[in-house]
């Protein structure tokens, strides 16, 4: 039972732990089981758990929501290696058992469970102690549909994996390992695949008896705390642990509570469940729930006409700001709000955090904010849900994980005039705020562009005075997957006095070239890479068909165009035909991602749908930067334009409105912005994308 001989402050008090917390014991005299439910500080149950009894030969391995229920399944592992998942309804009754492969190498161990690919299935992690291999399995079910191997572990005899999670409120699921040698403790702070730094725990533990038994958020501050056993004594404490530094090298211990004595028995499980509902809130930025603080815990229930719940949040310094929602069951989204102008609705470029996703997959969002007010909005998108909802902040100068866009003016643009320079950071500007954090699909949360000036000409050398710009990404291969390290983008300087003239124009279509430089269009098809030993491989994406010239419906671009069609279902995407890198125009029009812009003072939004198909190649996009749009209730007529003669590949164009028929319903436009045509021919990924 909790006690006061606690190493700090005696008795974990239910002000700081009022979550419901499971705690499951195996006795392993009669290989028995039992749970001890917490309420606080507040023993509220010991119950016998009769039907999880197994025979001697099997052991728990995990514990995780294999089949999304909202209740705590048992992954078991027998002497010989075989899985089997033991599953319970919300009456602890069993449901019928799923077995997994057999691995009966016992130097692989699991490591934890968690949704790593964010897909909404359970996935699990596994470790091989001899040979420091390290990899997810990604389940669809109880099928393995691929194994994401990730960096091997050094000295792998001392380490262990012992827990899995978001530490850090990045969406990416990270490890926590104990070194049994050195005692030391630590979080490898991940970027997918990729890590990004180790935070150690702070203080080290130092004896070697004491054990991870559980990790989790078990006071809803927001930060992952942690459960550790004596194996000798059966002694148990709760770490409970500040944010991870800003600097991602340090997890400080703030409170440390001794919870339990259970000489002879070991813990193998911990759950966390529900608080009680709260009395709703309103959706009104106007009368949102007021916090105390940025580090909130709010368990609510939306559906029928209560579609949202606001809650409002001072800062008094900047820092990080972290959010998690879960516990869906349906779909639910969170957007972070500044209401600048205090008029109390939501208007654009007000929405500063809104990191989609579809169904009741678990949502994160990570942003950095200054000193100010703010709202954190939870809506129901259809039918009716619990949810929870835990916020955090550290105060920092500045986010580490910040997405930037660095624009290097290079030779050729010393014509450009200063308010022309700022439109094109600007452009810049507009990509920063659509990106949340570092993405997977980079290899830096800096991305650098080269921008350069030349006199274009056409492929008979004649002047260009089509062409206005063209950029690409320049592109690594890691692990396998194509990543972007860096890009390049060049103007036309033949155009540069109309460039000059019209700095907000050059503003829309340097955000549609950064967009090829954040890999839209380029990155939607596989590409021959030739390694150095000269063999081919396909690397990249598979987004298009070339028989339909579509984007793939099955996709979060896919979903959004649906909803623009008025459908309830994804759809397939018309892409422009020539390059394959585009929104088709004649169906799409005014959208910025069509090759086709509008004249002058005609709108080109950035809609939600070119933001999904950036979220579709690993960019962990706002969607509220998303701008208003909707689809054309006519076909455009077709443009009266021969890109045949376009040099560099085709590039980013502007000729006269003449060439173009009016359309009724969308207006004339102006032949603006032309990527280059994909060509299929290429036999390297360096010839194909440009690698430096």
């Amino acid at each position: 039972m909790l006690n006061s001989s606690s190493q700090s402050s005696g008795i974990a008090d239910s002000a700081k732990i009022d979550r419901l917390t499971d705690v499951l014991w195996r006795h392993p005299l009669d290989n028995s089981y039992s749970h001890r439910t917490l309420s606080g500080a507040t023993l509220v149950a010991e119950t016998p758990q009769t039907n999880l009894a197994a025979p001697g030969n099997w052991r728990i391995a995990a514990t995780g929501d294999q089949n999304n229920d909202g209740q705590s399944d048992v992954l078991w592992r027998s002497d010989s290696g075989q899985l089997r998942w033991q599953m319970f309804d919300a009456n602890n009754n069993l449901l019928s058992p799923v077995d997994l492969l057999t691995v009966s190498d016992f130097n692989w161990s699991i490591g934890g469970t968690a949704d790593f690919d964010r897909d909404g299935q359970l996935d699990i992690l596994w470790y091989n102690r001899s040979s420091g291999e390290l990899g997810w399995w990604l389940m669809n079910g109880a099928q393995i549909r691929e194994v994401a191997m990730l960096q091997t572990v050094g000295n792998p005899g001392a380490w262990n994996a012992v827990g899995t999670t978001d530490a850090n409120g990045d969406g990416q699921i990270d490890i926590l390992w104990r070194n049994d040698s050195t005692q030391a403790t630590g979080w490898w702070l991940m970027n997918g695949k990729a890590i990004q730094s180790v935070a150690y725990l702070v203080p080290n533990e130092p004896d070697s008896n004491q054990q991870v038994k559980g990790i989790g958020d078990f006071n809803r501050d927001g930060t992952i705390d942690v459960l550790w056993q004596n194996r000798i004594t059966g002694a148990t404490h709760l770490w409970l642990m500040d944010a991870v530094k800003a600097d991602g090298t340090q997890v400080v211990r703030l409170e440390n509570y001794t919870v339990d004595r259970r000489a002879g028995a070991e813990i193998v499980g911990v759950t966390f469940g529900p608080s009680q509902i709260e009395p709703d809130v309103s959706g009104d930025l106007g009368t949102a729930q007021k916090q105390d603080s940025a580090i909130f815990f709010h368990r609510q229930s939306l559906g029928g006409t209560d579609t949202s719940d606001a809650y409002r949040f001072t800062v008094g310094t900047s820092g990080i700001f972290t959010a998690q929602l879960t516990g869906l069951s349906a779909d639910a989204d969170m957007e972070l709000i500044s209401d600048r102008n205090r008029n109390g609705q939501v208007d654009a470029g007000e929405v500063l955090a809104f990191p989609w996703e579809r169904g009741t997959k678990r949502e994160s969002m990570r942003r950095f904010l200054a000193a100010g007010d703010y709202f954190l909005r939870v809506k129901v998108v259809g039918g009716s849900t619990n949810y929870a909802l835990a916020s955090n902040f550290t105060a920092a100068a500045s986010d580490p994980l910040k997405f930037n866009l660095q624009v290097n003016f290079g030779t050729g643009l010393e014509g450009l005039t200063a308010p022309a320079r700022q439109a094109i950071l600007d452009a810049a500007q507009y990509w920063e705020d659509g990106i949340l954090y570092r993405s997977e699909i980079t290899t830096t949360n800096r991305l650098a562009i080269d921008l350069k000036g030349v006199n274009l000409n056409l492929t008979d050398n004649s002047p260009d005075t089509i062409t206005f710009a063209f950029a690409q990404p320049k592109l690594v291969l890691e692990g396998g997957k194509v990543k972007i390290n860096s890009g390049s983008s060049t103007i036309n300087t033949h155009r540069l006095a109309e460039l000059n003239a019209n700095p907000g124009y050059l503003k829309g279509v340097m955000i549609h070239e950064f967009a090829h430089v954040l890999g839209f269009g380029g990155l939607w098809q596989q590409v021959d890479y030739t390694a150095p030993n000269g063999v081919v491989s396909k690397v990249g994406n598979n987004f298009v068909d070339l028989t339909t010239a579509t984007y793939q419906a099955n996709s979060y671009a896919g979903w959004v165009y649906g909803a623009l069609t008025g459908q309830n279902t994804a759809a397939a995407i018309p892409l422009d035909r020539l390059s394959l890198s585009h929104w088709d125009e004649d169906l799409l029009d005014t959208e910025m991602m069509t090759p086709i812009s509008e004249l002058l003072g005609v709108a080109t939004p950035v809609s939600a749908l070119s933001l999904a198909a950036l979220r579709d190649l690993g960019w962990q996009v706002n969607m509220g930067a998303a701008e208003a749009y909707g689809l054309p209730r006519e076909r455009a007529a077709a443009a009266n334009i021969d890109r045949s003669q376009l040099s560099y590949g085709g590039a980013s164009a502007s000729v006269g409105a003449a060439l173009k028929e009016h359309s009724p319903n969308c207006g004339c436009r102006q032949h603006l912005s032309i990527d280059r045509p994909k060509s299929l021919g290429f036999t390297s990924l360096q010839q194909a994308i440009g690698i430096a």
